[in-house]
């Protein structure tokens, strides 16, 4: 496991693109799930 306060710019590239894929996903689900509670009437 990399330790938490590794820099994206410290890790090597293969771990870059996975940890810029993982945020990726990561802020689409937000999205997605805020488009979710917004049609359900709900509010984070």
């Amino acid at each position: 496991m990399l330790p938490k306060l590794a820099k994206i710019g410290d890790l090597p590239f293969e771990e870059k693109l996975t940890a810029k894929k993982e945020k990726f996903i990561e802020s689409a689900h937000i999205k997605i799930m805020e488009k979710r509670s917004l049609i359900l009437g709900f509010h984070l």
